[in-house]
């Protein structure tokens, strides 16, 4: 095992914004014995060395730098989950204190103290072990600085305690939940807190938002996947795509009104045009013709009736009267927006994928299908 002493009392000092003379006055030492411990010269005596690591909000273990301790920690952390997830709530709870005991101040230890918690919580329903997965979850926020794991972050860990205080503090929970809901990414979470608060209309204004991120997501993941399929050029991931964009536009249709030329026939002819492009790099060309005439069809349609962009003139499932306005990026008319889809796809395509975008791009602009 290798100790960093030295370096750690120089890494924390600097990440609290001390000088050497700052931290010395806080600990009651000279600035030379801080100079002498950050250069490996010397080391503080225990009792000094406990004062720092309560200081910098660290166990022994983390300030002296035991190599071996990260094992020990991750071996901890799995135990406390399998317990956990088992059901094993009563040995869980002995491995969360012991590990708690030792390492107070590391964030996964408290983060996975508090996640065993928290699934006790939604076993037991008990407001006891709420608050104790609340306190070990803001204990982890103050500790947030040492995470490494980027599938946990300070706005998933907010959602948590909000969804364990919906029963015991709704508006706490919908405190929480506002702070955190960036492009609507809690809408639906916040819609159902104000449901069981009896809200149903501000409900329904998140459940609508929520609705249509779902559907923009949608629409774009099948978009992307399928050019990404088309990457490969494997037959099998070709026609792999067609399928996803042929369930992509069901999807379209069935979120629209029907028997109405609306918006979403604008929404329909990229899936539309881009199923196109993977038929042309299949080298099926009757294939690849039949869809640019009902995608031209539908184009046609739109740009004449000069369709309105309302999302409550198109979109089936809009349950609020709140003003939603649509920004239409792929240009004013729908057959701008296909050309202008079709240049850019080419300019970034090469080998058969730039010749099939090629090969639709000039049936499209002659007109010849």
């Amino acid at each position: 095992m290798q100790l960093k002493l030295a370096e750690n009392i120089k890494k924390h000092r600097k990440e609290m914004g001390l000088t050497q003379e700052g931290l010395a006055d806080a600990i009651g030492v000279t600035v030379g014995a801080v100079s002498k411990w950050e250069k490996g010269f010397n080391v503080p005596d225990i009792l000094t060395m406990m004062e720092l690591a309560n200081f910098f909000n660290q166990s022994l273990d983390e300030l002296v730098g035991y190599d071996m301790s990260s094992k020990k920690v991750e071996d901890m952390c799995e135990r406390i989950d399998y317990l956990s997830c088992e059901h094993c709530f009563d040995e869980a709870i002995k491995a969360a204190n012991d590990a708690l005991s030792r390492y107070p101040h590391m964030f996964t230890i408290l983060y996975t103290c508090a996640e065993m918690y928290n699934r006790k919580h939604m076993e037991s329903g008990a407001p006891e072990d709420a608050e104790k997965a609340i306190n070990m979850y803001e204990t982890a926020l103050i500790h947030i600085v040492q995470n490494k794991n980027h599938e946990i972050s300070e706005y998933s860990i907010k959602a948590r305690i909000a969804n364990l205080y919906r029963k015991s503090d709704p508006e706490k929970a919908l405190e929480l939940l506002k702070e955190i809901n960036y492009d609507g990414c809690y809408s639906n979470a916040i819609a159902m807190v104000l449901l069981e608060m009896g809200k149903v209309s501000e409900a329904l204004d998140n459940l609508t938002i929520a609705i249509l991120q779902n559907y923009a997501d949608q629409n774009a993941i099948a978009f992307n996947t399928a050019w990404a399929l088309s990457e490969t050029g494997k037959k099998s991931d070709l026609k792999t795509a067609i399928e996803l964009l042929n369930a992509n536009i069901t999807v379209i249709d069935e979120y629209s009104y029907k028997d109405k030329v609306s918006y979403s026939y604008k929404i329909k002819i990229i899936p539309m045009i881009t199923k196109a492009c993977m038929y042309a790099i299949l080298g099926e060309n009757e294939e690849m013709k039949s869809v640019i005439r009902e995608t031209r069809k539908l184009s046609q349609a739109f740009d004449e009736a000069g369709a309105e962009r309302s999302i409550p003139d198109f979109f089936k499932f809009c349950f609020t009267t709140k003003d939603l306005p649509v920004y239409d990026s792929t240009g004013t008319s729908a057959a701008q927006s296909i050309e202008a889809l079709l240049l850019k796809k080419l300019a970034e395509s090469k080998g058969k994928q730039k010749k099939g975008i090629q090969k639709v791009l000039d049936c499209w602009k002659e007109n010849k299908v």
